[in-house]
């Protein structure tokens, strides 16, 4: 027998309020011309917003997917650079990428 799964909850971030982008999204997005009583505009408002908060969540996750990648190369080409190693400058992007893995588990799990 097959599982049926069901829609994801679309859960707004609290992290998210610091991100311009975001708040600039929704701005725009809550005004969009909708027409019908006023509970029906609020309704398709919302679903406006969650549709377009989702799709920049969809773009953002995979930045982030990049930048993690990033940090790993520049740690693993510094590693290598022998007695020439900058030690700061690896202990920097690794405080970057553990910051940057919370971040994702952080999406996911939300």
């Amino acid at each position: 027998m097959e599982e049926r799964r069901g829609k994801n909850h679309f859960r707004f971030q609290e992290r998210w309020y610091e991100n311009k982008d975001v708040i600039n999204l929704i701005k725009r997005s809550w005004k969009v011309d909708i027409q019908g009583s006023p509970m029906y505009k609020l309704i398709e408002k919302l679903k406006h917003c969650r549709c377009k908060t989702v799709e920049w969540k969809k773009t953002s996750s995979s930045k982030s997917q990049t930048n993690i990648q990033h940090l790993k190369d520049q740690i693993i080409q510094e590693s290598n650079k022998g007695f020439e190693v900058n030690e700061s400058s690896i202990r920097i992007w690794e405080a970057e990428l553990e910051e940057a893995l919370e971040r994702k588990i952080e999406s996911a799990v939300a």
